[in-house]
């Protein structure tokens, strides 16, 4: 929330209302909407500058480090990936995918419901194989024998089809409410995002994998990153040289 308390304070918005709006609305259960609640602040000009802001800025990344390092050793190794979401607001979601600054390779897809094994699922072929459009431009389509799944909720993979593999990221033994269930079989849990790497083709868990050196991927990551911005950004994640 850092990124939007910037942007917003930059228009005049009084973040000490964004946060006792936030606070209210997730003690009575519901999911707080930010970007709902700055529209409604703002008009039509001061709202294009504070999404524009929101974009361009160097502060608060969208990506945690470790998530760029993953992202981005999919990219190197050609993996076709789809960044799958779900909020309250689509529009709150694209805005963070846009800012994120990465040019993924298949679709981002914002989902209406939680269940991201029957998503899925609705891209399985009579003929068994997962077939996904590139996000940009929509011309390329890859076909896939299985998907692997990665998230940090366990009830994402109930209905996971028979065939692909899931990897659940437990960063810490407190988890949110939204975090706890019983992991399905086979489903593997991960500690950090830096355990999983691509072999033949395949993602995998190595707990104990150094990460790659600098001179590894920098000739990649400005390739990658759609926005000078988010390089900058960016630039101090990138894994220190071996």
């Amino acid at each position: 929330m850092g990124r939007l308390y910037l942007a917003a304070g930059a228009e005049g918005i009084d973040i000490d209302q964004i946060q006792a709006a936030r606070e209210k609305t997730e003690n009575d259960g519901g999911s707080f909407d930010p970007l709902s609640f700055v529209v409604e602040k703002l008009d039509d000009d001061a709202f294009d500058r504070f999404y524009n802001n929101f974009v361009e800025m160097t502060e608060h990344p969208i990506l945690t480090p470790e998530a760029f390092r993953f992202l981005l050793r999919l990219q190197i190794a050609n993996i076709p990936h789809s960044i799958m979401t779900y909020g309250v607001n689509p529009a709150w979601q694209k805005l963070k995918i846009e800012a994120g600054g990465m040019r993924f390779r298949t679709a981002t897809q914002i989902m209406s419901t939680t269940d991201k094994g029957i998503e899925i699922a609705r891209h399985r072929g009579e003929d068994g194989f997962y077939t996904y459009g590139q996000m940009l431009g929509g011309h390329d389509i890859y076909n896939a024998r299985s998907v692997a799944l990665v998230d940090d909720k366990a009830k994402s993979f109930g209905n996971l089809p028979e065939g692909c593999s899931g990897f659940l990221l437990r960063t810490s033994d407190q988890l949110l409410t939204s975090q706890r269930g019983e992991v399905p079989e086979g489903v593997i849990v991960i500690r950090s995002l830096d355990e999983l790497h691509v072999h033949e083709g395949r993602l995998q868990a190595v707990p104990d994998a150094l990460p790659e050196s600098l001179e590894q991927v920098s000739n990649n990551v400005r390739h990658i990153l759609s926005r000078q911005g988010a390089f900058n950004a960016y630039l101090p994640y990138l894994p220190a040289v071996a």
